[in-house]
């Protein structure tokens, strides 16, 4: 979904509670496999990882049943829905994190390219240097990781804000 103004908050005709919400038409053509303490999501766009530290339960459930949580969390049979969304159950006690990663992985097929419009206006101007090639993505973690990789990712932003400094 691509907003008006590329993303800019409050410049949408809808609120954005709304306009971030779950669509079911949206998860149309993807493929969901729950394995072990995750799921791989397969799709045109990228292959996805989800994980959850400590495991949650998983299932693959209807999209069309958003709007009734009880539905939708007694997950789906046998064959795969139209529209498939996962969804997950997880203990929460107080005290305890619960760790989610959604994670893009590397795959032999390549991932679809930017839409025309995101090219068109993300075009380096003439005179100046082309964007520099994307970074590799990351090996896929392990869900007993997930605490690690949270950790090292808040160091690395709390340095981060250390070394930038802006006067006004």
């Amino acid at each position: 979904v691509r907003g008006k103004r590329d993303g800019d908050i409050g410049t949408e005709a809808v609120p954005i509670g709304d306009y971030f919400q779950l669509k079911p038409e949206q998860c149309r053509d993807k493929r969901f496999e729950l394995v072990g303490d995750g799921f791989t999501l397969r799709s045109k766009p990228a292959t996805i990882r989800g994980l959850a530290w400590p495991a949650a339960t998983l299932a693959v459930a209807d999209a069309r049943a958003w709007g009734d949580p009880a539905t939708l969390l007694a997950g789906s049979s046998a064959p795969a829905p139209e529209l498939p969304v996962v969804v997950g159950r997880a203990p929460l006690a107080p005290g305890t994190p619960l760790f989610v990663a959604l994670q893009r992985l590397a795959v032999e097929t390549p991932p679809a390219g930017d839409l025309a419009t995101y090219t068109a206006v993300t075009a380096a101007a003439p005179g100046t240097k082309a964007a520099p090639p994307p970074l590799p993505l990351l090996p896929a973690y392990a869900a007993a990781d997930l605490p690690k990789v949270a950790a090292e990712t808040a160091a690395h932003f709390a340095a981060l804000r250390t070394h930038v400094a802006i006067e006004t």
